[in-house]
């Protein structure tokens, strides 16, 4: 919307390629990614597209120059700049029943399996970085509110049949990255909460970053 946007984060892949281990990601090149700098734009509405931006380069980084931020940007995206190190992690699913359709799944099933998460990942800390796997989703799934938003649609309630025929691609959506609110370098979505870039898996594997959806939850 002619307004600057906060400089999230820039991905060496050749660095995160021997993380990959589903070998999701291009193996050379650089991900850039950007954000609405007025954290208005939270993913449900198709007019978001306008509020972020992820750019594949394939030029080395060292044809790249560090410039100067743009005067109109905000204070409060004004993040300071650090360097990120990749280690590999197995992730879980928050809702088993969301990845098998068929699998039969009562609130009580799933009561345990949050108790049993929670012992699991006792102790971890935030902020929570990660590309890849599965979320660390602070409310509803997102999958299903990136296939409706990415195809246009802002009211599931006003297009039930058109909602109907998409939901079924709802799991085509992979997490590309995640970045957690982090005081250490000055970044805070809304109320702690954590900013969510997806990609459909065809799209990913076409390197079409164009298509990047992104969603902000919060507490």
């Amino acid at each position: 919307n002619d307004a600057p946007m906060e400089f999230i984060a820039q991905i060496q892949l050749a660095e995160a390629h021997p993380y990959d281990a589903a070998h999701l990601l291009p193996d050379q090149g650089l991900l850039s990614f950007f954000y609405d700098a007025a954290q208005e734009t939270y993913g449900a509405d198709p007019h978001d597209k306008a509020g972020l931006k992820v750019l594949f380069l394939t030029q080395e980084a060292s044809s790249l120059q560090r410039t100067e931020l743009p005067p109109l940007l905000p204070a409060e995206a004004r993040s300071r700049v650090c360097s990120v190190g990749f280690s590999q992690e197995l992730t879980t699913t928050l809702q088993p029943n969301l990845e098998v359709v068929t699998l039969k799944w009562s609130d009580d099933d799933q009561e345990k399996y949050d108790d049993a998460l929670q012992k699991l990942m006792r102790g971890s800390q935030h902020p929570i970085h990660r590309m890849l796997g599965f979320p660390d989703t602070i409310q509803d799934d997102m999958r299903l509110e990136c296939q409706l938003a990415a195809n246009g649609i802002a009211d599931p309630a006003s297009a039930p049949e058109q909602v109907s025929k998409l939901a079924a691609g709802a799991n085509d959506w992979l997490l590309l990255l995640q970045v957690d609110s982090d005081e250490s370098v000055g970044m805070r979505w809304a109320n702690a909460g954590m900013l969510y870039f997806w990609i459909r898996r065809d799209d990913l594997a076409n390197q079409r970053f164009e298509h990047v959806w992104v969603v902000l939850q919060s507490e």
